[in-house]
């Protein structure tokens, strides 16, 4: 069976998380098509420390953490990827979670995007 390539912008723009005030940013989103089994997920987003000091965060989709915590230093931002196991998404709502569990920082995160393989169904 043939695969393409395709991909979900999540969300462009920024939002700022911090400890203390706004530590999750949960994102829901559709797929409309059923991933390529084994084939694996893309997630990539841009990751930004505001401040001085440094955070701590990390991501799960639906419930599926992925390599733990990332850490950012003051001033350094990054433009991040991580592989997930293609039953970490489904079709249909997904839920993307940023979730800054230590520092002093603040985190701007933005652009997110999931890139994904699905099988085409030729007739």
């Amino acid at each position: 069976m043939p695969t393409v390539a395709n991909f979900e912008l999540f969300r462009d723009p920024t939002i700022t998380l911090q400890l203390e005030s706004n530590p999750r940013m949960r994102i829901q989103a559709d797929i409309s098509f059923v991933p390529a089994l084994d084939e694996g997920i893309l997630l990539t987003w841009v990751a930004r420390c505001l401040d001085s000091g440094s955070v701590i965060y990390r991501i799960l989709v639906n419930g599926n953490e992925g390599q733990g915590g990332y850490t950012l230093d003051a001033g350094s931002w990054s433009s991040m990827q991580e592989v997930f196991c293609t039953d970490s998404i489904r079709q249909g709502t997904n839920d993307i979670l940023f979730e800054v569990g230590g520092g002093t920082a603040s985190l701007r995160i933005s652009d997110v995007v999931l890139f994904y393989r699905q099988n085409l169904c030729l007739v």
